[in-house]
């Protein structure tokens, strides 16, 4: 797919329903958390323990090198490899207004690859009263 911004500029990118395991994979893998030690080797929380804005921009990069995959600006695209975003830097350059469109672009990939199940959500399971072996339906008085 293909969108063009305001500016001229444009991003090819994938389906966001092409979207797989692996992707969301990479995100969770790029955002690597940092927890604050004291002297003596325990937890230091003093200061919470909260989502930098570093953790924030990790995720985004790696939304941005697994959902683009060309665009017209002169820096290379970042890209997924062994864990990590590489080209990330080339993110810093895009003009402003692309970059607040190339945000709301991406927007929808991050919040489906964040999604996670909910605990509090109930399932339910239905038994099959049918017979395996030839289809047939059995009541449930006998």
């Amino acid at each position: 797919m293909k969108t063009t911004f305001e500016s001229g500029a444009w991003v090819e990118h994938r389906p966001i329903q092409d979207m797989v395991a692996k992707d969301k994979d990479a995100v969770s893998l790029s955002v690597k958390m940092a927890i604050p030690i004291t002297e003596d080797g325990e937890i230091d929380r003093s200061q919470g323990l909260l989502m930098s804005g570093a953790m924030q921009l990790a995720a985004r990069n790696a939304v941005i090198a697994r959902v683009i995959t060309a665009w017209s600006y002169v820096a290379p695209v970042p890209y997924f490899e062994a864990q990590e975003v590489h080209d990330a830097e080339s993110i810093d350059g895009i003009p402003i207004d692309d970059f607040n469109e190339l945000e709301a672009l991406i927007a929808p990939y991050l919040d489906k690859l964040r999604q996670r199940p909910n605990p509090k959500a109930t399932t339910t399971t239905k038994s099959s009263t049918s017979s395996r072996a030839n289809g047939a339906r059995v009541s449930p008085t006998g």
